[in-house]
């Protein structure tokens, strides 16, 4: 018994981080089908079916069976999905990244220094593919200043947490995304709040300068928090002649 249900934990990990992404990309009635699968739908049928086939003696893998067959069930799912919209990659139905898009995707400790290699990495990245001048300087700007804030009340300067930063370039749109986990806490509705009020000759002299820029020039700013992870994407609209 003790065998089986080790053996069961291998797949059981795949699968979970696949519930866990599915549910943080918004497909959630696949993680709740996959949740129902694996903890109940499969391992009763296969229990059953072992029952009365008369191999009760070997009834325990009935959990690694349903963690395969709920596993198998997620890649035949995400198969006919990417049928029917062929934008889509992988097991993981990510976005596909055409051939005129280009990204960018680094982890970053909880720390000043960590802030400033996301920063510099930012410009190196503006600079590399010709971006506007304006953004090009607000961006890297930017990031030091929200991953500072997320280092502070987030992470509390734990340097053995990272935050996740990832910029998206596509004709349409530049898509800037930072992901990490520890406390609650949304960078830009603090700022907001935080200099609510403020004249402007105070927020001319606010720490957060680049933050006031992006808020301004951005034409989207969302914060979701899923499975305790903060998840904040902010959005510029990409014209014929660019950002």
């Amino acid at each position: 018994m003790i065998c089986w249900t080790m053996a069961s934990l291998i797949p059981a990990a795949v699968v979970n981080c696949l519930i866990f992404h599915y549910t943080t990309i918004r497909r959630v009635a696949l993680a709740s089908v996959l949740t129902f699968c694996r903890s109940f739908g499969y391992v009763a049928l296969i229990a059953w079916i072992l029952v009365h086939a008369g191999a009760s003696g070997i009834l325990m893998s009935a959990f690694l069976l349903g963690e395969l067959a709920t596993l198998f069930t997620a890649v035949c799912v995400t198969e006919f999905l990417k049928k029917r919209d062929p934008s889509l990659e992988r097991v993981l139905l990510l976005p596909r990244i055409s051939g005129n898009e280009h990204y960018i995707s680094f982890s970053v400790p909880g720390s000043a220094q960590g802030a400033v290699v996301a920063s510099e990495r930012m410009a190196e990245f503006c600079e590399q593919h010709e971006l506007d001048p304006e953004l090009s300087m607000m961006l890297p700007l930017a990031i030091e200043e929200m991953l500072v804030l997320v280092n502070e009340h987030c992470f509390e300067n734990n340097d053995k947490m990272y935050a996740d930063v990832r910029i998206v370039i596509s004709a349409k749109e530049l898509l800037l995304r930072i992901r990490c986990g520890g406390k609650l806490f949304d960078p830009i509705a603090d700022y907001r709040k935080r200099t609510e009020g403020m004249s402007e000759e105070d927020l001319l002299m606010d720490e957060s300068l680049g933050i006031r820029m992006i808020t301004q020039a951005a034409d989207s700013v969302t914060f979701r928090r899923t499975l305790g992870v903060n998840n904040l994407v902010v959005t510029f609209a990409q014209s014929s002649d660019g950002l």
